[in-house]
């Protein structure tokens, strides 16, 4: 695996790219790369227990039926989902 050193040379039509190897233990030895590891992770962690959990929380403690608790909790998530890809869309929209 190599990284891009320098920028490319341009010399009568032929380009010239020096690379280098990749400095894997400093890269992964770095506090701000474990710093994203960890967040990512606790960030994950996070959002699955909160999907496995909320039905079971409605069922247990609000006594919700079960069945409409799925029912509501997948119209929560399509809508969820839907809202995210809609504002993607608006966010990358660009008049001419």
């Amino acid at each position: 695996m190599c990284i891009v050193e320098s920028t490319v040379q341009r010399n009568t039509n032929v380009c010239i790219i020096q690379l280098t190897e990749m400095p894997w233990l400093h890269f992964l030895s770095s506090g701000p790369v474990w710093a994203i590891v960890i967040a990512n992770f606790c960030l994950d962690w996070g959002g699955f227990t909160l999907v496995t959990n909320i039905p079971t929380f409605y069922k247990e403690v609000l006594l919700f039926d079960i069945e409409s608790v799925s029912s509501r909790w997948a119209n929560v998530v399509g809508i969820i989902g839907f809202i995210g890809w809609r504002s993607d869309k608006f966010r990358s929209f660009r008049p001419i």
